[in-house]
C-alpha cells in the first residue's frame, strides 16, 4: 500500500497521507519521502498550487516516544555503535531536511485537515500558506512531555501563526489546542463540516489515539 501519493491536475498538485490502519504515523523512511515529494513538486514550473490532505486520520511524529511513533518499526542498534552521532546523522540531519522541505517551499501550499496534528506534522503544518479543518480537528505538540525541543522549527513558526501566547501553551504546556482556538488565533483560515460518516471514523480514531498514549 502507498503511504504517500500525489495526484496532479493542472496547475495543482496533491499530495494525500493514506495509512489508516496506523493512524497515518510515518516512519523516518516515509518522512524522507515526504520532502521528497515537495521538493519535487516545487521543481514544476507547470504547478501553482500544493494542496497537503491528511486523509481522515492523523500525522504523527516518529521521534516522540509516544502514540506518535510507529513502533513496528526495530529500533535496535548493532553493538558498540554511537548513538549519539547515529541520532545526529539518522534523525536530525532528517527532520532538518523535512522542515527545509516546507518553509521554502515556492508553490502554494494548503494543507487540510480531517481530523488531529500531533508532533512533528503539527510543526511543519505551520508554514502552509492556507490551512483548513474540520471541527474534530486539534493540535497537539508533546514535545516538552517527552524531554524533546520543539521539533520543525515550530518555536518560530508557532510565534509567527498563533501569537507567542498561543505557541507557549502548544509547545511548552503540550496543551491541546482545538480547532476553534486554532481558528481564533488564526492558526486555521477556515472550519469545515465532516460528513456523519467521517465524523464516526474520526471520534473512533480519537479513541484509539487515547488508547494508546
Amino acid at each position: 500500500m502507498t503511504v504517500i501519493e500525489v495526484e496532479h491536475s493542472g496547475p495543482i498538485a496533491v499530495i494525500v497521507l493514506k495509512n489508516p490502519n496506523k493512524l497515518n504515523t510515518l516512519t523516518k523512511d516515509e518522512f524522507y519521502q515526504l520532502a521528497r515529494k515537495l521538493q519535487e513538486v516545487a521543481s514544476h514550473d507547470e504547478v501553482r498550487e500544493e494542496i497537503l490532505y491528511i486523509s481522515h486520520l492523523l500525522i504523527l511524529t516518529l521521534t516522540c516516544v509516544s502514540s506518535g511513533a510507529d513502533v513496528s518499526v526495530s529500533r535496535q542498534m548493532p553493538e558498540g555503535i554511537d548513538l549519539y552521532r547515529h541520532n545526529l546523522t539518522a534523525t536530525v540531519a532528517s527532520n532538518m531536511n523535512l522542515a527545509q522541505a516546507f518553509y521554502t517551499h515556492p508553490k502554494i501550499l494548503v494543507v487540510a485537515l480531517n481530523g488531529p496534528v500531533v508532533g512533528m506534522a503539527a510543526a511543519l503544518i505551520a508554514f502552509a500558506d492556507f490551512i483548513y479543518c474540520t471541527g474534530e480537528t486539534y493540535l497537539l505538540t508533546p514535545f516538552a512531555t517527552f524531554g524533546l525541543i520543539s521539533e520543525g522549527a515550530s518555536s518560530m513558526a508557532f510565534a509567527e501563526r498563533m501569537g507567542i501566547s498561543k505557541a507557549n501553551e502548544a509547545l511548552i504546556l503540550a496543551k491541546r489546542i482545538s480547532s476553534k482556538e486554532l481558528l481564533e488565533a488564526g492558526f486555521v483560515n477556515q472550519i469545515f463540516s465532516c460528513p456523519a460518516e467521517d465524523q464516526k471514523k474520526t471520534h473512533a480514531q480519537n479513541e484509539q489515539l487515547q488508547n494508546r498514549g
